[in-house]
């Protein structure tokens, strides 16, 4: 809306794109528009325009949703909105003398409309034509909308004393024996009276109160929007919260926290947590339960430390590891509380849309003729995504089953005989915002086909659990973009992920160049370089990889456990390697502590064992001041001692490296950690030294009891050699010696401060 000009061209170019898709439904002509336009040009749907505002708005309650269509924002609003206007539409034409009408405003062809919106979408409730206050609290999806906008119906009918049933509905619910009062025909009035047989038939309206039946159906999770606590009469004892929280359950999903009173966190958190119970109402149950006073029910759910908060969606669980505040809380318990993180798709339209908003989208292509069960299982795995920036998706699209087919091909164990009964199925993952090419691709089917003997068929119960984890895994994996910003909140979830990965971890500066320091813009300028320079340099190592030969995801693979142990792999390839960066001017002292690195030092790129808490040093071209050429690095740089470079890249050798343990790590543990793990560690091996050998460790504590035994003797008898200067020392004789000893300690502590 800055400039007038070119919205009037958009204007302009939307309206006849519009008029072209209205005058011609031939489906290639409609495939040349985007998404938003086809469903704009939909005349189910409602549009408010400058010339029938006034009229429209003045009568009855008008939900506004101002967009624009070039807002991937509300690109990505609009399947939810127009799903919304179709459904919602019984509140306009039901309720005649309080109708709520859904309608939507183009802010590109209506700018005078839109003078008051700060930002797209923006949903407005308009009363008789006047603007109201009233603004949605939360997410923008489906459930949330849906309940709010039946609230501000319920509302506006209260308020023009309207009742809930439709009037249609009403006349239904006359009694069989009245006649309709359009009816004035005097004949017709008779016609009951001979025939008393409808009269019982009016008992036959209270068999509409279908509406019991909800009973035994889903409950509204925290209908009162309270803290509920373990005790309570609901949830009374473990059984009865094994009831509530586990699979089959008609509560919803539950966001627990396993706390003890005396613990400092769960205090500090404590209002919050309290307060989230409200935020939640309608959505997600919050239940707190007290570790000190039912020990024996943590036990049962694997609480090995306080505040423990973990989410029970339908039998599942998924541990919250965020930020114990309230707005953290929130965002994560509305995501992750959720029936599905799985989104259906049905065309390369919708697949381009949401892969140009994210960093990594996964695509589940599933033929007919999957198990509902296999499918359930991997739907079920996907939810380790629902807290996480990547997005899963589905389809069974005719078109995007051609597109990928070479994928589907590979995916069936039966291939070579050619007998695949519409079977196959396949996880493609999309990065850097491309959906021209996936990065990566699991076979479920493979896995299913191994784990079955061979044969298809259900898989069984133990068996079932095998296959969730391996998708569990791969997912877990894959899921970080090619190359990741690391912040304060994902910090743990990158550098200690679950996997044992490696990090390449560059700090990157704005101020700081090769030891130079540069100005704002010139600086923000170069950090851009060297950004784009790493995320090159991510990619080739993705690709080497993949051309090195790497296990095909969807195989049953050797047991990763020397992986995660930090054993040698073969070739020194057994880890994966996530790529990552940080604002070294932000973090400055972290990066200090942890890995040494000074502001003279950046940029600097090490590669962090976040399971050891261990780096290694990667060549950089410390001189470089242009961003792009810091990664320049000569060969015999990145090359560990007795090793051979391989031909690629010096980074990658130093890698490989580090890897087949050729080079030395450093700790990234502080001075005091160091010195208590130090510590930690040689009264290790006296335990275990004393464990092994029994009697040569008693022998030994015997002896140093009978020296000390005899030597206090010989101190007191005045036996000992030098004993009695000793003794007397203590006695006081030798004080003056003694506190001219301790000086120069003094002098010197004094001096280092």
């Amino acid at each position: 809306m800055r400039f007038p000009s070119m919205l009037a061209l958009q204007a302009l170019l939307i309206a006849s794109a519009s008029a072209s898709a209205s005058a011609s439904r031939a489906e290639d002509s409609s495939d040349s528009l985007s998404p938003l336009q086809r469903r704009a040009a939909d005349p189910a749907l409602r549009t408010l325009s400058h010339a029938n505002w006034t009229e429209q708005i003045s009568k009855g309650a008008w939900l506004i949703n101002f967009c624009t269509p070039t807002s991937s924002k509300c690109g990505e609003f609009e399947r939810v909105w127009t799903e919304l206007q179709k459904q919602k539409e019984s509140l306009s034409t039901s309720y005649p003398a309080a109708p709520l009408t859904l309608a939507k405003v183009d802010c590109i062809a209506d700018t005078a409309l839109c003078r008051d919106v700060s930002s797209v979408p923006d949903l407005t409730l308009y009363l008789d034509g006047q603007k109201q206050k009233d603004r949605f609290q939360g997410l923008r999806e489906y459930v949330q909308l849906s309940d709010w906008i039946e609230s501000l119906a319920q509302n506006y009918r209260k308020s023009k004393k309207v009742s809930d049933v439709p009037p249609a509905q009403q006349q239904q619910q006359q009694p069989a024996g009245l006649p309709p009062a359009a009816q004035p025909s005097p004949q017709v009035a008779p016609a009951p009276q001979p025939q008393p047989a409808p009269a019982p038939a009016a008992p036959a309206p209270p068999a509409a109160p279908q509406k019991p039946a909800p009973v035994a159906g889903p409950e509204v999770p925290n209908a009162k929007g309270e803290l509920m606590k373990f005790g309570s009469a609901q949830i009374s004892d473990l059984a009865a919260l094994n009831r509530y929280l586990g699979e089959g359950s008609r509560h919803g999903s539950s966001f627990v926290k396993f706390y003890a009173p005396w613990c400092p966190h769960c205090r500090a958190m404590a209002p919050a947590f309290e307060k989230l119970a409200t935020e939640l109402k309608g959505h997600v149950t919050v239940i707190e339960v007290d570790c000190e006073k039912y020990a024996d029910v943590c036990r049962g759910y694997a609480v090995a430390s306080f505040p423990t908060l973990k989410m029970f969606n339908n039998g599942e669980v998924t541990e919250y590891t965020g930020g114990r505040n309230l707005d953290a809380m929130k965002s994560w318990a509305q995501k992750a509380g959720s029936s599905s993180g799985v989104q259906e798709i049905q065309d390369m339209i919708e697949l381009e849309e949401i892969v140009h908003r994210r960093d990594v989208v996964f695509l589940y292509l599933v033929e007919s003729g999957v198990k509902k069960a296999d499918r359930s299982l991997v739907e079920k795995a996907s939810r380790i995504l629902l807290t996480t920036q990547a997005q899963f998706l589905q389809t069974s699209s005719p078109a995007l089953l051609r597109k990928y087919a070479s994928y589907l091909l590979a995916s069936d164990p039966n291939a070579k005989q050619g007998d695949s009964q519409n079977t196959r199925s396949a996880i493609l993952v999309f990065k850097d915002r491309s959906a021209s090419q996936p990065v990566k691709t699991f076979y479920p089917g493979r896995i299913a086909f191994t784990l079955s003997g061979g044969v298809q068929q259900h898989l069984q119960t133990g068996i079932q659990a095998q296959f969730s984890q391996q998708v569990v895994d791969w997912l877990n994996a894959n899921r970080y973009p090619t190359l990741s910003e690391i912040t304060g909140t994902n910090f743990g979830d990158v550098i200690h992920n679950k996997q044992a990965a490696l990090v390449v971890l560059a700090s990157l500066s704005d101020i700081h160049h090769g030891g130079v320091i540069a100005a704002t813009g010139s600086g923000a300028h170069l950090r851009d370089a060297e950004e784009g320079a790493l995320l090159q340099l991510a990619r080739k190592w993705r690709l080497q990889e993949n051309i090195r030969g790497s296990p095909v995801d969807g195989e049953m693979k050797e047991d990763g456990a020397g992986a995660k142990k930090g054993k040698k792999g073969k070739k020194g390839r057994s880890r994966k390697v996530i790529w990552a960066w940080i604002d070294a001017d932000r973090w400055a002292k972290a990066l200090k502590e942890y890995y040494g690195i000074r502001p003279e030092d950046l940029p600097s790129l090490v590669l962090v064992d976040g399971s050891k808490l261990e780096y290694f040093r990667l060549p950089t071209n410390h001189t470089a001041l242009d961003g792009k050429s810091w990664l320049d690095v000569q060969p015999a740089l990145g090359v560990g001692k007795g090793s051979t470079s391989s031909g690629s890249h010096p980074v990658f050798d130093t890698i490989y490296s580090a890897l087949r343990g050729e080079i030395k790590a450093s700790s990234s543990r502080t001075y005091v950690d160091r010195s208590m793990r130090g510590a930690e560690q040689t009264f290790s091996i006296i335990v275990d030294w004393t464990v092994r050998h029994p009697l040569l460790s008693s022998a030994f504590v015997l002896a140093v009891l009978a020296l000390l035994i005899s030597y206090v003797r010989a101190v007191e008898g005045g036996g000992a050699p030098g004993a009695g200067s000793w003794a007397r020392s203590l006695a006081g004789g030798g004080q003056e010696a003694s506190n001219g000893a301790s000086l120069p300690h003094y002098h010197s502590a004094n001096k280092a401060d």
